[in-house]
């Protein structure tokens, strides 16, 4: 069945890239009855903190969308997968195997579409460049990690009016929101 133009947006929401190596260590853990440990799964939640040369995925996210409720996707606005939810959810044995199947599932292309236009498995580097890689990702959540620290850690920060220190210029940006250059 040949894929039709409004098919492939629909679709595309569907599929997420995970990690090659994590998914085969999954998959062994299951087959050999062991343990699927929290770290491991924090591996799938987001492809874009690995190394260029790792291999990724796709994985059909609809088989995934059936466990979360429906004011929860399993994408978060951050474009990265919800693996605490699941986890929180099914545990780490059924997340695991849940994981694996979603693999399957896409594997299987219950959407009949045609191959030439399915997503490929592809290296972090290929994903950052095919766009699917959200820029500045790690920078934000770590500013915003960082932000949080120090709310928790002065909670009276946030009633202080902001205030220049004496001599400051006022017009002028603080230098981490200054463009950067390449």
């Amino acid at each position: 069945m040949a894929l039709q133009a409004d098919e492939g947006p629909e679709y595309e929401e569907h599929v997420f890239f995970v990690p090659q190596k994590a998914l085969l260590v999954v998959k062994m853990k299951l087959k050999n009855d062991e343990e699927v440990s929290d770290e491991l799964l924090q591996a799938f939640s987001y492809p874009g903190h690995l190394e260029d040369n790792e291999m990724l995925v796709p994985i059909d996210c609809a088989i995934l969308d059936e466990h979360f409720p429906s004011e929860v996707s399993s994408i978060d606005e951050d474009g990265q997968l919800n693996v605490d939810h699941l986890i929180q959810k099914l545990g780490h044995k059924e997340t695991g195997q849940l994981l694996v199947q979603a693999q399957q599932a896409f594997l299987a292309n219950p959407h009949g579409i045609d191959p030439a236009l399915r997503a490929t498995p592809m290296t972090v580097s290929q994903w950052r460049s095919e766009g699917f890689y959200i820029e500045g990702m790690e920078e934000e959540m770590a500013e915003y990690d960082e932000e949080v620290n120090l709310e928790e850690a002065n909670p009276e920060a946030d009633n202080a009016p902001d205030q220049q220190p004496d001599g400051a210029d006022e017009s002028e940006e603080p230098s981490s929101k200054k463009a950067r250059t390449a």
